[in-house]
C-alpha cells in the first residue's frame, strides 16, 4: 500500500468540502469521469500530483483530484456512485483498515489473539488483498462476472439495481409500477448473483471490477455468542484465502483448506499471495489512470511514466510492474494456470 504523507492538515484542509458540495460545484467534472458503469474512483491521496503530471490537463482539475481524494480519505472510501460514496476496505488508505467486532466484555485473551490476526505482523490485510488478486484473474470468474453484467445491463433503469451488489439481498420495491416479466428478469439476476458470488466465495460485488471476498473466520469471536456457548468454535476460510502457519488454525485444518483449494480450485501457489495482491492492486491503479482522461490528453511517454506512478504507489520497482502485468494477463488468458513458476 501506498506510503501516506505525515502531515494531518494535508487529510483536514479547512477547505474541504462535503461530498454533497463537491458534487454540485464539480457535477460537469464528475459527469466527464464516470466510467461506464457510472462510477469514479478517487486517485491515491499521496499520489496525485504525481498522477496528474501524466495528463495535459488544467490546473483546477489537479485541484478537483485532490478535493475527491481527501473526501473518500476522510470516510474511508474509493470513490463514488450515483451520488454516494463506494467503500472497499481492500484499498482503504487509512489504518487500521479491518477491525474485528469485539464487544468489551470479551475476555482478554481473545482481543489479543484478534489484534494479531488483524494487526501487521501476520500480513492478514496483504493476504485478503491477495484474495481478490486471486478471483480477478480467474479467467473463469471475468466470464461469469461478464455474463452477470450484461444481464445488469439489460434490466429497465427504473429496475436496475444499484451498486454495490450484495448476495443474498433483500429484493428492493422499485418505486415504479413492475410488470410481471420485470419482476421476474429481477429475481433472475438476483438469483444469478447469488450463485456467483456462491461460487467464487464473495460477498458481494462492491463494483464490477472490485470483488467483495468472504473472509476467513479464524478465531472464536468471530462465532456468534450464543454457539461459542454451546461450544462451537468452527473456522471457515475461502478457498482464495492463503493461511500461515502463525494464524493458529492448526497443521491440520491448514492442510485440509490447501488440499480443498487445489482441488476445487486448482490453488497450487499459496505461497504466491502478496505478488497476487500486487497483481490486484495494479490492475486497480492502472485502469483508473488508463481511462481517467482522454488519450488526447495524455502526455508524452504516458505508458513508461504511468509505469513510474504505479510503481510509487506500489513501492515496488517499475521493472517489477512489468512482471506482474505479464502474469495477470497470463493467467487472464488461461495459459498459465499458477504463478508457481513465476516470480
Amino acid at each position: 500500500m501506498a506510503k501516506m504523507p505525515k502531515s494531518a492538515e494535508f487529510y483536514r484542509s479547512p477547505s474541504a468540502k462535503g461530498l454533497r458540495d463537491f458534487l454540485d460545484v464539480n457535477s460537469s467534472w464528475v459527469a466527464d469521469r464516470l466510467d461506464v458503469d457510472g462510477v469514479l474512483h478517487d486517485l491515491p491521496l499521496a499520489h496525485v500530483n504525481a498522477c496528474m503530471d501524466l495528463f495535459k490537463t488544467s490546473p483546477d482539475f489537479r485541484e478537483t483530484e485532490t478535493e475527491l481524494s481527501r473526501i473518500c480519505y476522510r470516510h474511508c472510501a474509493v470513490g463514488i456512485y450515483d451520488g454516494k460514496l463506494l467503500r472497499y476496505p481492500f484499498l482503504t488508505q487509512r489504518q487500521p483498515r479491518f477491525l474485528p467486532h469485539i464487544e468489551l466484555e470479551e475476555a482478554v485473551d481473545e482481543i489479543v489473539g484478534a489484534a494479531i490476526l488483524y494487526g501487521k505482523p501476520n500480513n492478514y490485510s496483504r493476504r485478503l488483498n491477495a484474495s481478490v488478486g486471486r478471483v480477478i484473474s480467474n479467467p473463469k470468474f471475468l466470464a461469469s462476472r461478464d455474463k452477470l453484467r450484461a444481464q445488469w445491463r439489460s434490466l429497465p433503469a427504473e429496475t436496475r439495481p444499484s451498486l454495490p451488489l450484495i448476495a443474498s439481498p433483500n429484493f428492493p420495491k422499485p418505486a415504479v409500477r413492475q410488470s410481471t416479466k420485470a419482476m421476474r428478469q429481477l429475481v433472475e439476476f438476483f438469483v444469478a448473483v447469488d450463485e456467483l458470488c456462491g461460487r467464487w466465495d464473495l460477498l458481494g460485488l462492491t463494483t464490477w471490477h472490485l470483488p467483495a471476498v468472504r473472509l476467513p473466520q479464524l478465531i472464536p469471536t468471530a462465532v456468534p455468542a450464543a454457539l461459542r456457548e454451546q461450544g462451537h468454535m468452527g473456522v471457515s476460510i475461502p478457498w482464495h484465502f492463503s493461511v500461515l502457519g502463525q494464524d493458529g488454525v492448526g497443521a491440520t485444518t491448514e492442510m485440509f483448506h490447501e488440499l480443498r483449494a487445489a482441488k476445487y480450485h486448482g490453488v497450487v501457489d499459496p505461497g504466491k499471495w502478496d505478488t497476487y495482491a500486487h497483481m490486484f492492486e495494479l490492475d486497480h491503479w492502472e485502469r483508473v489512470l488508463s481511462s481517467r482522461y482522454s488519450r488526447m490528453d495524455r502526455v508524452h511517454g504516458f505508458v513508461t511514466k504511468m509505469e513510474a506512478v504505479l510503481a510509487d504507489i506500489l513501492q515496488i520497482s517499475t521493472d517489477r510492474i512489468g512482471v506482474l502485468r505479464k502474469s495477470l494477463k497470463a493467467l487472464r488468458r488461461g495459459s498459465i494456470k499458477s504463478l508457481l513458476r513465476r516470480q
